[in-house]
């Protein structure tokens, strides 16, 4: 889950990413170093974060092209 706060309203957002918990270091926020396929999953997070980012930056201006673009990366990268 990512957790975003923009004008002091805080939201959850799901990255879509599911993990045994056995796999996941809860003081460091990241997978272990034992955990499969860990640097695709820190690739994945750190890209999926971004694009929410993006899509906040640009929400506002409510265009179609932008959020069509948004979700089609998206869906790529969860699929």
């Amino acid at each position: 889950m990512l957790r975003v706060t923009k004008d002091r309203k805080l939201k959850y957002v799901s990255l879509g990413i599911s993990l045994n918990p056995a796999h996941w270091d809860f003081s460091k926020n990241e997978p272990k170093t034992d955990c499969p396929n860990r640097e695709y999953i820190e690739m994945l997070i750190a890209i999926l974060v971004v694009v929410f980012i993006v899509f906040l930056c640009i929400s506002p201006l409510y265009t179609i092209g932008i959020f069509w673009i948004l979700a089609t990366i998206y869906s790529m990268l969860i699929h």
